[in-house]
């Protein structure tokens, strides 16, 4: 059996890997924040889903905050809308210069994950 020098080796049959920034944004109009995806191995598209933790007289509840959808080809990077509940909108509207913490929830492939990352206002 011969091995043909020129031809690519087999690839890996890796999973989709997501690389999410931690860092989001709030874009001017408060109806939108904005996240940067990274995609690896494959093909990746689901759903994400931004919630926050918020106090209230019988301890602390989680609020969804914001909701959007992704789909990258592999190797594939950009940045991604999510659109802002009317309880996000309340909770962002007065975002100073210090940004909130939340939790990013990701699909991907069927398998769901969370991040913790950190909501600022565009410059």
């Amino acid at each position: 059996q011969t091995l043909n020098v020129h031809q690519a080796p087999p690839k890996p049959n890796l999973p989709a890997e997501l690389t999410i920034d931690p860092n989001l944004t709030l874009l001017p109009g408060d109806r939108t924040v904005e996240v940067k995806l990274l995609c690896q191995y494959a093909k990746c598209a689901g759903s994400l889903r931004l919630t926050m933790v918020r106090p209230n007289a019988g301890g602390n509840t989680t609020k969804l905050i914001a909701v959007g959808r992704y789909s990258l080809p592999t190797g594939g990077s950009r940045s991604f809308p999510l659109k802002l509940t009317a309880i996000g909108r309340s909770a962002l509207a007065h975002l100073g210069t210090q940004g909130v913490a939340a939790r990013l929830h990701i699909t991907i492939e069927k398998r769901a994950r969370a991040k913790e990352v950190h909501v600022t206002a565009a410059a």
